[in-house]
């Protein structure tokens, strides 16, 4: 995304449940939390858009996430599976709707 000539989506931070990388710069973005902060933080950047980028997780996981970004207003999309990536299929940009 940051490489893109699309502007419409511009990353901001980073969300993840491993405390080791809470506070830690990615490519210049911020890991800010975990998935109890999807909330709060998508408020107070005022992020309108979340993109799930593990698409290899597992449903209970998934839901888990996709629950939390249910309680903020910002549209939520996955990228393709890692099969379909690696496949050809698909690319990375091919997002879907959650």
């Amino acid at each position: 995304l940051l490489g893109s000539m699309d502007k419409e989506l511009m990353p901001v931070a980073f969300i993840d449940d491993n405390a080791k990388k809470h506070y830690l710069d990615i490519l210049g973005l911020p890991v800010i939390g975990g998935i109890a902060a999807i909330e709060e933080k998508t408020r107070e950047l005022a992020i309108d858009h979340i993109v799930i980028a593990i698409p290899s997780l597992n449903k209970n996981q998934l839901k888990r996430i996709i629950r939390e970004c249910a309680k903020t207003t910002a549209k939520t999309q996955i990228i393709p599976m890692l099969e379909d990536l690696a496949t050809g299929k698909v690319s990375v940009s091919q997002f879907r709707d959650v």
